[in-house]
């Protein structure tokens, strides 16, 4: 249905790409940023390093995980009504490997 472009039962694969970007849950927020990014190795390290300033500065702890991939999860009950949401995390542990990270640093700097 996607490569051609058909429609059926409402469904219109054009219209749900779209929906797929809008109806995407890539920041988590629940006291804290939580944040799915795609960039290279280079951007990685610079905003790591910027991180890493912040935090031996006190300003903040923070947790990351990197992988080559990311995984979407999508619940869609009724695609031609636009009731869809997608949940999108790093593979290989993602934010949990990112959360364990955080605990990790919160540790280490109690005892500095």
């Amino acid at each position: 249905m996607f490569r051609f472009g058909l429609s059926d039962g409402g469904f219109e694969p054009q219209r749900y790409k779209s929906e797929v970007v809008l109806n995407s849950d890539f920041r988590k927020v629940n006291g804290m940023v939580r944040l799915i990014i795609d960039c290279s190795a280079s951007q990685c390290d610079a905003i790591e390093k910027i991180l890493d300033e912040y935090c031996a500065a006190g300003s903040l702890a923070y947790g990351a995980h990197r992988t080559s991939h990311a995984m979407m999860t999508c619940v869609a009950p009724d695609v031609a009504n636009n009731d869809n949401v997608h949940y999108i995390d790093g593979s290989e542990g993602g934010l949990w490997t990112a959360a364990k990270a955080l605990k990790k640093h919160k540790a280490d700097a109690a005892y500095d």
